[in-house]
């Protein structure tokens, strides 16, 4: 199996093509045919792929719902496995792109785990994820000398924040999109906190404050993350 070539999983990082890694970038230069995930709007990836000046002809789109329900997504996921794999079987050169790092709670996830499944060697290119970016772009350190840091991915509990608050431990709450609720209720009990809310990381759009009553008034999209420390 090490005599195969594998098929790449680049990480594209949290949405500035800057961001990139080298290797990242050289491999979607030479592959002949790319996947790039999007939703019915817009694709993030696919602006991506046009700033770094991907070659148009290797882009292969397809329309990933958004849904909790992943029955759908399975579907679509099966459909890009088959084409693949004839793909693979060609002899080309074909590589998945994944926002931010594809090990960090990627949607590619499932393909990678068929492909193993299959016999396909893959090979995943590290990315920068979007709380990474977010903290540099405003000179945070996220975590100092035994602090903990817990990552959630659209789901917080009071425990949560009683930690933060306490100094012991910090959190990037990811998705917020799916817990607003609760994070807003939450950091409007807890005075011992310091939120950093972030929308859009490295794309148009991006916006930060740390204003707990701009947080509180504002609607988080999808792209949203915030990092909660204790004062």
């Amino acid at each position: 199996m090490e005599d195969l070539k594998p098929v790449y999983i680049v990480s594209l990082g949290p949405g500035e093509a800057g961001l990139i890694s080298l290797i990242g970038g050289a491999t979607l230069c030479r592959a002949n045919a790319i996947f790039c995930p999007k939703t019915n709007t817009r694709s993030r990836s696919s602006v991506l792929l046009k700033e770094l000046k991907i070659k148009k002809e290797a882009i292969r789109h397809y329309t990933l719902p958004m849904s909790k329900k992943r029955e759908m997504a399975y579907e679509a996921y099966d459909k890009v496995f088959e084409e693949i794999v004839s793909l693979y079987s060609e002899g080309l050169c074909v590589a998945i792109v994944a926002e931010g790092d594809a090990g960090f709670y990627s949607s590619t996830s499932y393909l990678v785990g068929r492909l193993k499944k299959a016999g396909i060697p893959i090979k995943q290119i590290a990315g920068v994820p979007a709380f990474i970016a977010a903290a540099a772009s405003i000179g945070l350190s996220i975590v100092e000398q035994e602090e903990r840091l817990t990552v959630c991915p659209g789901k917080v509990d009071r425990e949560l924040f009683s930690r933060i608050a306490s100094g012991s431990e910090v959190a990037v709450v990811m998705k917020l999109s799916q817990c607003e609720e609760e994070v807003k209720h939450f950091i409007s009990l807890e005075e011992g906190l310091v939120c950093h809310y972030f929308e859009n990381v490295g794309a148009d759009g991006e916006f930060y404050t740390c204003d707990k009553k701009d947080i509180l008034a504002r609607e988080f999209p999808y792209f949203s993350l915030m990092i909660i420390k204790g004062r």
